[in-house]
């Protein structure tokens, strides 16, 4: 039997105490995971089929954005994704006609699956609304984003919309916060 005095109590003491303060204290310290995500973008987007003096050229388009992310776990989430189109264009369609676009606003819902802590990738349906034409969106794309101690960060942005009519790429920048 190992007997313990003088000042080999106080000690034992101490360390039992350590071994059920610290895993306790840890406890109280774990990161509470920030659910909220509200982001602006900017960036451009892409239209290959542009048309200009009868030619069909890559039309640019600067465009910003608001996008507002809901984390269910730390790797899922769903986002709401809205762009606006800060041009006016003519495009050409599918089925070889050009129909206008100006000043295009779209809104997307897509699932966020984050791949690992600095990137994600995402996808989903939405509507692109035009004064002269609606078109139903699917957009697939991704970010590389550094984050700063989970409180938000930078993320370069890349995405490609499939309309009903015609396709566009974007690249850009958002600036994100988790709330």
């Amino acid at each position: 039997m190992v007997r313990v005095n003088g000042i080999g109590r106080p000690a034992c003491a101490a360390a039992l105490l350590a071994l059920v303060a610290v895993p306790l204290a840890a406890q109280g310290e774990e990161e509470v995971l920030k659910r909220h995500r509200i982001g602006l973008y900017s960036g451009a987007t892409f239209v290959p089929e542009g048309e200009e003096a009868g030619e069909t050229k890559l039309i640019v388009v600067p465009t910003v954005g608001l996008d507002y992310d809901y984390k269910f776990s730390e790797r899922f989430g769903v986002g709401l994704y809205n762009d606006l189109q800060l041009s006016s264009y003519l495009v050409q369609t599918f089925d070889e006609g050009a129909v206008e676009r100006s000043f295009a606003f779209a809104t997307v819902l897509v699932g966020v699956v984050e791949a690992t802590p600095w990137l994600e990738f995402y996808a989903g349906p939405g509507i692109e609304l035009e004064k002269n034409e609606n078109y139903w969106v699917l957009k697939i794309g991704g970010s590389v984003a550094p984050t700063f101690g989970g409180i938000g960060g930078a993320s370069l942005e890349a995405y490609v919309d499939y309309k009903e009519e015609y396709i566009s790429i974007g690249l850009g920048i958002k600036v994100a916060a988790r709330l």
